[in-house]
């Protein structure tokens, strides 16, 4: 019998599985794995995608509770992503 943490690990995976196939969710990933990163970074870092594909990804990842959105506005807009406590561990074969 799986115990409970067991269960709730695999399900964090399977999740994790089905974002990877969504187009720019690995290269997300893989562009926050050693530290938080802006949506503005991220056009930089993948000019093939569009700022639209990119937030929908990241709102995606989001809700997955994969990543979490940092407001750190104090004056101007700043706001940057980094993977969920919990995540880390799980995708540790990027860093």
């Amino acid at each position: 019998m799986i115990d409970e943490k067991c269960s709730e690990y695999v399900r964090k995976v399977a999740v994790v599985a089905e974002l990877i196939e969504r187009k720019w969710s690995v290269q997300i990933l893989c562009a926050m794995r050693s530290e938080p990163v802006r949506l503005s970074a991220l056009v930089r870092l993948l000019p093939a995608a569009s700022k639209k594909a990119l937030r929908a990804s990241l709102r995606s990842l989001e809700s997955a509770g994969v990543v979490v959105r940092r407001d750190l506005s104090h004056v101007v807009l700043h706001v940057e992503y980094d993977f969920a406590e919990d995540m880390r561990e799980i995708l540790g074969f990027l860093t």
